[in-house]
Order: C-alpha cells, then sequence, then structure tokens
C-alpha cells in the first residue's frame, strides 16, 4: 500500500497546476494516508533483534536514479 501511495503521490503532485488542487489532494489522500500509517504503526509489535557489539555493519551508498525531474 505504501508503495502504491508513493507512486500515486509522484504523478500527482508532477501533474497538479493549482494550489487548490493541492490542498484537495492534501486533505482526500495524505490526511488519510498519514491516519492509516500511523494506526497500523501502533498495531504492530517490533522487536530489535539482539547483537553482539562486535559484529562489523556494512554500509552502503545508493545513488538514486536520474529521471526528468532529478535535481542532478
Amino acid at each position: 500500500m505504501m508503495s502504491l501511495h508513493f507512486l500515486m503521490s509522484h504523478i500527482v503532485t508532477n501533474r497538479i497546476q493549482t494550489q487548490e488542487e493541492m490542498k484537495a489532494f492534501n486533505i482526500e489522500i495524505e490526511e488519510e494516508a498519514s491516519a492509516f500509517y500511523a494506526k497500523w504503526a501502533e498495531e504492530q509489535k517490533l522487536s530489535l533483534p539482539k547483537t553482539s557489539l562486535h559484529v562489523k555493519k556494512k554500509i552502503a551508498l545508493v545513488k538514486d536514479r536520474i529521471v526528468e525531474n532529478s535535481p542532478f
């Protein structure tokens, strides 16, 4: 659901032309989605795995793909 929301938000916000359209999108979609995600997060019980202090961590740097509206 979150990936669909991201895709929809990306497409819609690229096509919005007025502040009124943006306000309607925020009320109808973003506020509803935020409430849904907050409720979902409260219902999930997360347990952190027990890790040793001596375990090496791997860190990866990933460059985002380049698209027409990319800041690069």
